[in-house]
């Protein structure tokens, strides 16, 4: 299966679990009951509740949506340079979001179930993970595409080639043109 395919089984796969989540419909109380004492406010009500045993879902969809980021980043990648070396690093940075996501997501059901969460640097635990955690897995990405830029987008072979190309078209690099690129 070539990885077009697989990406669109994952895109498939998040369409299937929205309509599931869709058909489903809310649970009741998803929005909180009305407040014993002031009558246009509504409390929370039981947060566990809330979910309608559809968390699994809304799960779902959020790990397929970071393994569809990391496939789109692999699908920028030239097939031939798509190395053991470049899945293995790729397969580290989706580990970090999916390690950092599951979490977050069982720090959070946690709280719903027993009322209590372990905190992190003075923050819950989700919270910190929302805010820390999160651009951790991003940050993996940036590292992967500046380190092996050379290796993996655009190597100095092709850098090379593509220079060849343009002085046999008669439109050599211009390095010193008027805003610091090699076009006019």
């Amino acid at each position: 299966m070539r990885l077009i395919h697989g990406l669109l089984l994952l895109l498939a796969g998040i369409l299937c679990l929205l309509i599931l989540l869709l058909l489903n419909g809310g649970p009741a109380d998803a929005t909180g009951g009305s407040h014993p004492i002031f009558s246009g406010m509504s409390s929370g009500g039981d947060g566990l509740a809330r979910l309608g045993g559809q968390g699994w879902v809304m799960n779902g969809i959020q790990v397929l949506t970071l393994l569809l980021i990391h496939g789109l980043v692999a699908l920028s990648i030239s097939e031939r340079y798509r190395t053991r070396l470049f899945w293995l690093l790729l397969g580290v940075c989706a580990a970090v979001s999916l390690v950092v996501w599951f979490t977050l997501y069982a720090g959070y059901i946690r709280f719903l179930e027993t009322g209590r969460m372990a905190e992190f640097m003075g923050y819950p635990l989700p919270t910190a993970l929302a805010l820390f955690g999160v651009f951790a897995g991003g940050s993996c990405l940036c590292v992967l595409y500046i380190w092996g830029f050379r290796r993996f987008v655009y190597p100095e072979a092709e850098e090379a080639a593509y220079e060849a190309l343009r002085a046999a078209a008669g439109s050599p690099r211009r390095p010193d043109s008027a805003h610091g690129g090699s076009d006019d």
